[in-house]
């Protein structure tokens, strides 16, 4: 029974001292971590036996500070709620006008893509023959005509490959010089002219000629009474075509071609003309004169063929062989076909006056011009000077070659 009761009152006494702890503990942590206990302060007291029983107040004490800590949460305030919104706004914004301007770009009208470089037209340089041009949308004002065709005529500066332009027409009238500026350059200011000043087919036109080779007419019917016939159905002449080649001066390779056109003394025509090289002899062609640069559109070829008119062409022609079918000249008068002249070079023809001195011309404007230098300098100019120099020639011409010896040496 000792041993017994002993450990009974073992037991007791450590109980106590656990209660006792739990009391100290429970009145000095407060009730709330951020509020401060709203029950007075109670003075200790002398401690209580602990075999008696907790009081409410200390008992419930230790209930809330045994609660869980996940329980236990701050109060929402005004700030916290606005720096919280403050940390999604931006985002949120953002993500919205995202979507806002996906839903315009989809509901857009995708007939009419953006312009872009890939889908630009690409330019495409003119041509004499065809041109192409990019199609216009449908709400694009209306494009402006296309050019018309240029003309191979008054743009051949320079030498043509016949297989690539086999065909070209030529002018039928041109302005005609006086030489007056020419001549005062020469002999009172002792200076050459401007090259540029220079044009050939001017200074050719200035005078007549008669060429000695193969020529053709082209007849129609009298528009009015003519005195010569009492009947309005006969025929006259409107135009007369002839044509002489030589040898060229400063090329003997090639052959020089001359064209000559007259009008009627009765009434003015339309006229056209055209050379059709031959591919299988001809192999470059050039049309003297009419120094429009190559590519460069001069408009439509003057057609209007005058009463009494004479117009003097010259093509340098370039063959495979010194003899042969160069090709033809194929024209039309008032829309009506005219007799074809077929264009056969004879290596063993003789050279008409007239022929050799429109060589002169030509060969002397270039000069002057500073066109083929290569093959035309002062030596040949002068001694086809003294070669076509002769007794018989009109004062006209005779004067014109009397100024192209001082004009060499300045």
């Amino acid at each position: 029974m000792w041993i017994s009761r002993s450990s009974s009152n073992t037991s007791a006494t450590s109980s106590a001292d656990w209660f006792k702890a739990w009391i100290k503990l429970s009145q000095k942590m407060p009730i709330h971590p951020e509020e401060p206990s709203q029950t007075p302060d109670v003075e200790p007291t002398a401690a209580a036996d602990p075999r008696e029983p907790l009081a409410p107040r200390p008992r419930g004490n230790v209930r809330r500070h045994s609660r869980p800590a996940a329980r236990i949460r701050k109060p929402i305030t005004f700030a916290s709620l606005r720096d919280t919104l403050q940390v999604w706004f931006i985002p949120a914004s953002a993500a919205f006008v995202l979507v806002v301007a996906t839903l315009i770009l989809m509901r857009m009208p995708a007939d009419t893509p953006p312009p872009s470089a890939k889908n630009a037209p690409i330019p495409i340089p003119p041509s004499a023959e065809t041109s192409t041009r990019a199609p216009a949308s449908p709400t694009a004002p209306s494009p402006a005509p296309p050019p018309a065709p240029v003309p191979t005529s008054a743009i051949q500066r320079g030498s043509v490959v016949a297989t690539d332009f086999p065909t070209l027409d030529l002018p039928v009238q041109t302005k005609k010089s006086d030489l007056n500026e020419l001549t005062q350059s020469i002999r009172e200011r002792h200076q050459l002219p401007p090259r540029e000043s220079i044009r050939l087919e001017e200074i050719l036109n200035h005078f007549s000629y008669r060429l000695n080779g193969v020529a053709a007419i082209a007849r129609g019917v009298a528009k009015s009474w003519q005195p010569e016939t009492s009947d309005d159905n006969l025929s006259i002449p409107l135009a007369t075509l002839s044509s002489e080649m030589i040898a060229c001066p400063w090329k003997p390779s090639a052959t020089l071609l001359f064209i000559n056109l007259r009008g009627n003394g009765q009434i003015d025509c339309q006229a056209r003309i055209v050379f059709h090289a031959n591919p299988e002899m001809v192999t470059h062609y050039r049309l003297l004169g009419y120094s429009s640069p190559l590519g460069q559109a001069t408009g439509p070829l003057p057609a209007l063929l005058r009463t009494n008119s004479s117009t003097l062409l010259t093509i340098e022609i370039e063959a495979s062989k010194s003899s042969g079918d160069l090709g033809s000249l194929e024209w039309l008068i008032d829309d009506n076909p005219a007799p074809t002249i077929s264009l056969t070079r004879r290596a063993d023809a003789e050279p008409s006056n007239d022929a050799c001195f429109a060589a002169l011309v030509c060969g002397y404007a270039q000069w002057l011009a500073g066109e083929q230098t290569e093959v035309i300098d002062v030596e040949m100019i002068s001694a086809f000077a003294r070669e076509v120099t002769s007794a018989n020639q009109p004062p006209e011409r005779a004067e014109f070659i009397d100024l192209i010896e001082p004009s060499l040496h300045l």
